[in-house]
């Protein structure tokens, strides 16, 4: 089994969308009060990512087949109490079907790591949703931690 991570080309957007698509079921399973969009990607937001000098389409391709993609971009802190220096950002992750827990995501976060030194980036930022257990395992052990953590509250007819 030899896996091959690349950029993306722009005649794979419905491999690509599928990966995706898939990854946005598997979160909807863990969170499905939050998540409701089983889309994978736009073609406008795929051909943003296409030839974009901040931004880049990463898969992981097995035996001819897509079966885990990564898309990141360069970002900005936009909170004016913070310092402005940029940061690659993890916008999705997503591994198909049948092909979770063998390695694709560990590369595919590698190459994540990559790209971000390639550009001189320091640090790189993703979300997750913390019930999401195997993908906080997986982050953890590429080395990220929690820095800032946002915190909800459900209000409804319970409360007192």
């Amino acid at each position: 089994m030899i896996d091959k991570i690349r950029k993306a080309a722009k005649e794979e957007f419905d491999a690509i969308d599928a990966v995706l698509e898939q990854g946005s079921i598997y979160q909807i399973a863990i969170e499905p009060d939050w998540m409701a969009d089983t889309t994978g990607i736009s073609q406008s937001d795929f051909n943003d990512y296409i030839g974009n000098p901040e931004k880049d389409i990463l898969v992981c391709e097995r035996n001819g087949q897509i079966v885990g993609v990564i898309q990141l971009s360069v970002g900005f802190v936009e909170d004016p109490g913070l310092r402005h220096q940029p940061f690659g950002c993890i916008d999705e992750i997503a591994v198909a079907d049948g092909f979770r827990s063998q390695g694709v995501g560990s590369k595919l976060m590698s190459a994540a790591e990559s790209w971000a030194i390639d550009r001189s980036l320091k640090m790189l930022r993703l979300d997750l949703w913390s019930k999401n257990i195997h993908a906080v395992k997986l982050y953890e052990k590429h080395g990220f931690s929690v820095i800032r953590q946002r915190m909800f509250r459900t209000i409804g007819s319970n409360d007192t």
